[in-house]
């Protein structure tokens, strides 16, 4: 065992476990990229709710609805995200060091924590406006 920690790596010829500073500064985007993407994951489950909500009070048939609900709150999203991290992978790529692991590691979760927010503000806003479309249902 080489190194203050042991593990099965340490075993191989050659390997150390001692952290040196780059191998710190990925383990803080690491760690930050979980936080980002748990914290992202918790705020995805609201714009499901609000699209189906929405797509509840405007759909015919429920089938139909859980489609769209899926496909506009968790397909759509994930394609757009997906060529969006793309193209900012593709641009910090001249930046060097510490701020090109952290730029790479929170990208993906900061886009889908902006995407998530624009669109709980979207469908909770047409939901509103379909729910308003309704009969009063108090004077019955």
């Amino acid at each position: 065992m080489v190194g203050s920690r042991s593990t099965a790596l340490a075993l191989a010829p050659g390997m150390t476990t001692t952290l040196t500073a780059p191998n710190r500064a990925l383990e803080i985007a690491q760690l930050l990229a979980i936080g980002l993407g748990a914290m992202g994951w918790c705020l995805g489950l609201f714009p499901i709710v609000w699209f189906s909500i929405w797509m509840g009070l405007s759909s015919k048939k429920i089938n139909i609805a859980m489609v769209k609900t899926f496909c506009y709150a968790k397909v759509l999203p994930w394609f757009g995200v997906s060529f969006a991290v793309i193209f900012l992978m593709l641009l910090t790529l001249r930046f060097t060091g510490n701020l090109a692991i952290y730029l790479c590691a929170m990208e993906p979760s900061l886009l889908f924590i902006c995407v998530n927010v624009a669109l709980i503000a979207f469908a909770r806003r047409r939901a509103r406006t379909a729910f308003a479309k309704w009969p009063d249902l108090t004077a019955a």
